[in-house]
């Protein structure tokens, strides 16, 4: 028999999931479903743990794995894109060079 195991955050997002197959649960993932015999991935193959945007697509309810509505989603906070990130550091780094605290040199060796 193959489970397939959940991991959650607080609000009981799932923010992880795989089987048992490959990899040993660990203290406080949740079994959602149970495969008898030879186990068909394609079972699994739609289930995309995120949205394109960023989003966690299920959430364990009552112990059963569900979809997260849109409205539900709405209300995410999500982590900054590498787009995002990249654009802080370049702000960080204009300032430290204009403050005089680094030179473009010295922000260059960091990028690197």
């Amino acid at each position: 028999m193959y489970n397939l195991y959940v991991r959650t955050n607080e609000s009981n997002i799932v923010t992880y999931m795989y089987l048992d197959l490959f990899e040993e649960p660990k203290e406080g993932d949740i079994p959602v479903e149970s495969f008898e015999g030879e186990y068909d991935f394609s079972l699994h193959c739609d289930r995309v743990l995120q949205d394109n945007d960023g989003h966690y697509n299920y959430k364990v309810s009552d112990g059963r794995l569900m979809l997260r509505t849109n409205s539900e989603k709405a209300n995410d906070t999500l982590p900054e894109t590498a787009e995002e990130k990249a654009e802080k550091f370049d702000a960080l780094s204009a300032l430290l060079v204009e403050k005089g605290i680094l030179t473009q040199e010295e922000i260059n060796g960091l990028e690197g």
